[in-house]
């Protein structure tokens, strides 16, 4: 006799608890469409590019979760930007409420998923991985637009030395 969607349901819980993939649950549950209801319609929004998107993909591929990868023109920009939480992407759909911030995105996502660590230490851990991460992202930035790594502009003439060492 089939289990009843109660019965389902409770062993899922269990099966997420031992940290589980989605497809690790879907295949010892064996009813994948229904668990496939029971997970949230996601809907990613982001430029075609990796950019500040990317590690949110990373986590939906390594939990092997389903999800819509909408990549925008940059001719379409002007006119979603007035849509879209604080005028910025990436934004996730989550069934169909939007939420910014890449970030906190990938750190919901992470411990949805049963990727943010067992412990508050292992996930404090994750926090300051990601968030070295991003200074380290941005002071690529400050050098590729050509400043130092304080973000400062670079100087193109040599320093002027003072008369201090005659």
């Amino acid at each position: 006799m089939p289990a009843t969607t109660i019965e389902t349901r409770a062993k899922i819980v269990t099966l997420w608890e031992r940290d589980l993939s989605y497809r690790q649950v879907a295949a010892e549950v064996g009813v994948s469409e229904e668990l496939r209801k029971m997970t949230p319609h996601y809907k990613l929004i982001y430029f075609n590019a990796r950019g500040r998107a990317e590690h949110i993909r990373f986590i939906f591929a390594y939990a092997g979760i389903e999800y819509e990868d909408e990549r925008i023109s940059r001719e379409k920009w002007p006119e979603l930007k007035k849509k879209t939480p604080f005028g910025l992407l990436p934004v996730l759909e989550i069934d169909g409420k939007p939420v910014a911030q890449s970030n906190a995105i990938a750190r919901h996502l992470a411990k949805q998923y049963g990727l943010a660590g067992k412990t508050e230490w292992e996930s404090l851990q994750c926090d300051v991985l990601v968030d070295a991460l991003g200074d380290l992202k941005q002071e690529m930035l400050y050098l590729l637009d050509g400043n130092d790594l304080g973000g400062n502009p670079k100087q193109t003439d040599p320093p002027v030395l003072d008369n201090r060492m005659e």
